[in-house]
């Protein structure tokens, strides 16, 4: 059974919260502060924390730096949190913070509604070359398929019930190395940021992405024409790089005619770098 720890001082927050989580079938443990929460963490071993921000004790910004720190003693490669304020719809923009923090030469970028198969990391390498970037796709779960994952079970086949898009959850990775380089990729317009991988340096070279664009839309499909502007191509990935999209209610698309139109003015300036873009975050160190 699937354990959360939910850090939270409110009793009506938790006796909401908890008996939901309950009757869905996960296992709930609460702190009430956040330097209980650290405790319950390295104890009780959740596999989910559920952390309030305005805590007594220890508020939820720095109970979570510890526990990053203390996760980081034991990974097997650096761990860097990247965060900022939850103020609106910034992909763009922590994207950019992300990436500025990044220290490898190859980034793979994800969504955080996805689940991935174990396989996944190794996939985009195989499939890095210079002077192309790598636009994956994704299987799509619905709520039933979602819970059951989230629930500790097996990631789904391409046969299971409750998955959408099949093909894409097909992992033959010889068959697809060796039709990768035979295979032209579709329009690289049709490619989202959820599953993604790129050079850091050609990132850089267009400035990242433009973070004009707020709320749901458009950043990921602005990127990838000033990458392809700048000579870069698209690189086929079907039958490798597998990842699971989990059920979820759809953000809010208010945003997207604005989106829309700033996407439009880019098509037509020709141009490959963007104004507001991961060079401040460089600069920022």
């Amino acid at each position: 059974m699937t354990k959360i720890l939910y850090v939270e001082d409110n009793d009506d927050n938790v006796y909401m919260l908890r008996g939901r989580l309950t009757r869905a079938g996960f296992e709930v443990a609460v702190a009430t502060d956040g330097e209980q929460g650290v405790a319950m963490a390295a104890s009780e071993a959740p596999d989910l924390i559920v952390m309030d921000l305005s805590l007594p004790v220890l508020d939820g910004w720095e109970a979570t730096r510890r526990l990053i720190e203390a996760e980081a003693r034991e990974f097997p490669c650096p761990l860097v949190h990247v965060w900022h304020p939850d103020d609106g719809f910034k992909l763009a923009q922590i994207r950019n913070k992300a990436v500025a923090r990044a220290r490898g030469a190859y980034v793979i970028q994800i969504d955080g509604d996805m689940v991935l198969h174990p396989a996944f990391v190794q996939d985009h390498l195989d499939a890095a070359r210079a002077g192309f970037f790598v636009g994956g796709s994704r299987a799509l779960l619905d709520a039933s398929a979602s819970s059951a994952v989230l629930s500790g079970g097996p990631l789904p086949s391409p046969l299971s019930a409750g998955v959408r898009n099949r093909l894409n959850a097909v992992r033959l990775a010889p068959l697809g190395r060796l039709v990768a380089p035979l295979v032209p990729a579709r329009d690289p317009m049709r490619v989202r940021g959820g599953n993604m991988g790129f050079w850091r340096e050609d990132f850089v070279a267009v400035n990242g992405y433009d973070e004009a664009f707020v709320g749901w839309g458009r950043e990921d499909t602005d990127l990838v024409l000033r990458l392809h502007r700048r000579g870069l191509r698209r690189r086929w990935f079907k039958l490798r790089g597998v990842a699971f999209h989990l059920h979820h209610r759809e953000a809010n698309r208010d945003a997207l005619g604005r989106n829309d139109e700033i996407l439009k003015a880019a098509l037509a300036s020709g141009r490959d770098r963007c104004d507001v873009g991961i060079d401040q975050w460089l600069r920022a160190g």
